[in-house]
């Protein structure tokens, strides 16, 4: 699956590739967009599951975006299928792999936007959204095979509490499996400013660091066997901090 998010849906308009979203690929990667062939990361040691390959030092190549604290933004993949689905009357579209979908921020350590654009992200994210699965069989359903309502993009609020400043906007997806070292993980990073804030020294966490966050033996990335394949998913135990709403208690 394609499943970088190269689309940052911010204000209410879908923005063009990589406008506010860091550049995640490789040369040999960036052929592979809108194939069906985009390879997935695997290793949860590596710098790139931060937020993609090559992302650490590609923050200029893309602006930022100013978002209101409390407002709805989204991601978008990129596009599939292509190469495997030759005469199978699906014509290119987004589309989500199987698996929860997070949304993290980490704020500059420079709060501006060049600093925010040099920074290599190796700071502290908190998770302010996830989605998990559809019910105990579906992730969300297979628009391939069953013709269901196409799931093309993920939004979700910022809550209103989020303290202003530079952030990067991380969101990543899991395709959780029951070999050891198989999961796979796809992620990119946006840049955003979050103006508006209603915080009142609000404290964000808990916090965790890409990498680092959980490991192969976390149950939400080693997926256990009796939730394969699409059985008892609703039992799935999502990886990483709990999602912090800004509100007390």
């Amino acid at each position: 699956m394609p499943d970088c998010f190269p689309y940052l849906m911010a204000n209410e308009t879908m923005h063009s590739k990589w406008q506010y979203v860091r550049r995640s690929l490789t040369p040999e990667t960036e052929k592979t967009l809108g194939t069906g062939g985009f390879p997935p990361m695997y290793d949860l040691s590596s710098e790139n599951i931060r937020c993609g390959r090559n992302s650490t030092s590609t923050g200029a190549q893309s602006d930022v975006a100013t978002i209101e604290a409390g407002s709805k933004v989204g991601f978008r993949p990129d596009l599939y299928p292509k190469s495997w689905c030759v005469g199978c009357g699906q014509p290119q579209q987004p589309y989500f792999h199987d698996g929860p979908l997070f949304a993290y921020l980490a704020k500059s350590p420079q709060q501006t936007k060049e600093g925010l654009q040099t920074w290599d992200g190796n700071g502290d994210f908190f998770k302010i959204a996830q989605r998990g699965p559809y019910n105990d069989s579906w992730w969300w359903w297979d628009v391939i095979s069953n013709n269901k309502t196409l799931f093309s993009e993920w939004n979700f609020t910022i809550p209103r509490a989020t303290p202003p400043g530079f952030y990067l906007l991380r969101m990543d997806s899991i395709f959780p499996k029951p070999e050891f070292n198989r999961t796979q993980f796809y992620a990119s990073c946006a840049q955003v400013e979050i103006v508006g804030s209603e915080d009142g020294g609000a404290q964000p966490g808990p916090t965790v660091r890409f990498p680092g966050a959980f490991d192969n033996y976390d149950p939400g990335v080693l997926l256990p066997a009796e939730l394969w394949p699409g059985k008892n998913l609703t039992k799935y135990k999502m990886p990483g901090p709990p999602v912090w709403t800004g509100r007390e208690g």
